[in-house]
């Protein structure tokens, strides 16, 4: 236990508060996730990007609209690992923060713990950012949505079936191997992840722990 001291001015020595700092006690527990529903990813592309620029600059010039290429906005829509330049060789991935937040919304959910807490206590590991989504190549989904009041058409990968593994590293001074598997659980049955989760009122990117190949180390 780490200690540390505050003091105000015009605090005498006996008035001065003291700060304890529990030691971390890290471990790493890996755990594969398999999808219960299909996971939608809808990656926000560069294209998108340079065109909200576009729409938000003060010396914008309206221009005729391009024709829109449907296989292109799918394929910019997956949150690449390896670009291998051909989308059935491509290595495909999920954001690791997504997954932490469906775990930091669940718990929130179902125990009275604040979510600043369970922020604080683990972190789900990735290759820059990604985690590997362990499918075939994804088909185009084509959909039908409302944004702002007007319908437009969008064209996203969907992985049926999927699977992750994940590294998730948490302090065992504040939780346990045991919390951290419940608390994906519940994350995998009432938030999910991806496009059109229940958390969105939705019903894609459910999953549940395949709990047998759960392994903890320090």
């Amino acid at each position: 236990m780490a200690t540390a001291t505050a003091t105000k001015r015009g605090q005498s020595e006996s008035e001065i508060e003291e700060i304890r700092i529990p030691t971390l006690d890290l471990k790493r527990l890996t755990v594969t996730i398999e999808g219960t529903q299909p996971l939608i990813t809808n990656r926000f592309s560069d294209e998108a990007e340079r065109k909200l620029e576009e729409s938000q600059s003060a010396n914008k010039v309206k221009s005729a609209k391009a024709p829109r290429d449907p296989e292109a906005e799918f394929l910019a829509a997956r949150y690449l690992i390896v670009d291998a330049g051909n989308p059935k060789q491509d290595i495909c991935g999920f954001p690791a923060s997504g997954i932490k937040k469906a775990m930091v919304a669940a718990g929130g959910r179902v125990t009275e713990a604040k979510m600043t807490w369970l922020r604080a206590v683990f972190n789900v590991e990735g290759e820059e950012g990604l985690v590997r989504i362990d499918a075939d190549a994804p088909q185009m989904r084509t959909d039908h949505v409302n944004q702002m009041g007007r319908g437009n058409v969008r064209y996203r990968p969907q992985f049926y079936p999927w699977s992750m593994k994940l590294s998730i590293v948490f302090n065992a001074t504040q939780t346990s191997s045991t919390d951290i598997v419940n608390l994906l659980q519940q994350a995998g049955f009432s938030i999910g992840i991806g496009d059109w989760r229940p958390e969105k009122n939705g019903s894609f990117g459910t999953f549940k722990v395949t709990e047998q190949k759960i392994s903890v180390s320090g």
